[in-house]
This record gives structure tokens, sequence and C-alpha cells, in this order.
């Protein structure tokens, strides 16, 4: 406590942005789209759907901060009552549409070796709502980028 009172900090990660005005941000941005996943290259835009304040702020780098580097690891609780998801890389497409394209794929194939340039021909072997899924990137992403990682046993088991 007297640590606390003279200004110790014990999270010595340097912040960009005060807790509150990060917290403002993303709930600002949760009421707009739904969700926090905020892409990298997200910038507040100066617009009045935003606080004046935050306006310009690089919130996509402050997302990938937390996620990455711990940053504001001392609000953990209050990022995940927000619904925050700190295993949550963006993907194209929903786990059931992978899980049945990889398991098509290897029904075909007989295994998950897929080629990076492997997209989903448009033909009856294929159910038609995988048709034109680049199904190479997908499989590249979930091996190099942890894509899919909660997925992990159940990959694993395929």
């Amino acid at each position: 406590a007297e640590l606390e009172e003279m200004g110790f900090k014990f999270d010595s990660r340097r912040t960009a942005y005060g807790w509150e005005k990060v917290t403002s941000a993303l709930l600002t941005y949760k009421s707009l789209h739904g969700d926090l996943l905020v892409p990298q290259v997200f910038v507040i835009p100066k617009s009045r759907e935003w606080p004046e304040d935050l306006w310009n702020m690089k919130l996509g780098i402050v997302v990938s901060n937390i996620r990455s580097h711990g940053q504001y690891s001392t609000n953990r609780a209050e990022l995940e009552e927000m619904g925050f998801k700190f295993d949550s890389r963006r993907t194209a497409y929903g786990w059931e549409k992978v899980t049945s394209a990889l398991l098509t794929y290897k029904s075909l194939h007989g295994d998950l070796l897929v080629p990076q340039v492997f997209v989903i021909p448009k033909s009856r072997e294929w159910p038609e709502d995988l048709w034109n899924m680049k199904l190479g990137i997908v499989v590249s992403n979930i091996r190099s980028h942890g894509q899919y990682s909660t997925n992990r046993a159940e990959l694993e088991e395929m």
C-alpha cells in the first residue's frame, strides 16, 4: 500500500494511455462493432461516435500489446468482464466451416497437408458454402500464427 501511495507501478511495462482511456476506447469500439476483435491497424477516427480525447489513438496496437506483451495485465479481470479475448486472432471463417473443410480435404486427399495455394473448388465433392475458401491460407495461419489455437485438441484429433 505504501509503494502504491508513492506512485510505484507493479506493472512496469510502459503504456501509451491510461487505463481509463483504454477502457473508454474498448467499450466504444464494442458498442460500434459488437466485439473487441480490433484489427491491429485500427486507429480511432475523428468522428462524433468517439470521445474527442480518444481521436487518433492506435487502439489496434493497444489491443495487440495487451495480448502479446501483457500490457494492462493488472486489469485482466476487467478486460474479461468486457468480453475481451486474450487469444482472439481475427479469423476469416468460423470454426465449424474450418472443421468441415479440413475433414472434407482429408477424406479426399488422405491427409491434412494442404498446399498453401489450395482454394476449395466449386465441385460437388465439397459443400457449397465452402467453395472458394482459401483453405491453404487458413492452414498456414493455423500453423504459423496460431489461429484457432483454442481448438488445438480437436485439430490434433483429426
